[in-house]
């Protein structure tokens, strides 16, 4: 009866080996799969945000570890920019850069950032004025429509206040 035990375990314990490298080769496919949705969608570059006259800087403060919601996440996040705002990203009014939040403890301690999400900070003069921290992308993120103007609403806020 031992050996029929034995071969179970080997069975389950190879069921769980297998199971465990599909998982991460699925994560691994999705990963990529949005990063090149977002390269060959026309989104938006990341650029480094001015702190000098009057502006927007939009961030997507991320943990070092990513799963695919926050690729999902900074996908919209950058697809809304493109989409809703080019023309201020072009002119200068507006910029869109991601961080690691877990690296740059600068910024992060600037927002209280401690978990993903997105940030919308009104410069005036050169200096921080107003920011708004967009935790409600996490209940969105399944809901584009309604993703897009949670964030647009936030970025057009801090435009037209300028």
């Amino acid at each position: 009866m031992s050996d029929k035990i034995k071969n179970v375990a080997k069975k389950v314990l190879l069921a769980f080996v297998l199971v465990t490298i599909g998982f991460a080769l699925g994560k691994e496919f999705t990963r990529r799969s949005m990063q090149k949705q977002a390269a060959t969608a026309g989104i938006v570059a990341d650029t480094t945000p001015v702190t000098q006259g009057n502006k927007v800087n939009v961030y997507y403060a991320h943990a070092s570890y990513r799963c695919a919601t926050c690729n999902e996440i900074e996908r919209l996040t950058k697809k809304v920019m493109n989409n809703e705002f080019a023309a201020a990203v072009r002119d200068g009014r507006l910029s869109y850069q991601s961080f690691n939040f877990q690296q740059n403890e600068k910024l992060a301690k600037k927002f209280n950032v401690a978990a993903g999400c997105v940030v919308v900070e009104k410069i005036d003069d050169g200096k921080t004025t107003d920011y708004e921290v967009l935790n409600g992308v996490w209940t969105l993120y399944s809901q584009p429509d309604k993703f897009n103007q949670y964030i647009a609403e936030a970025v057009r806020k801090c435009l037209n206040t300028q």
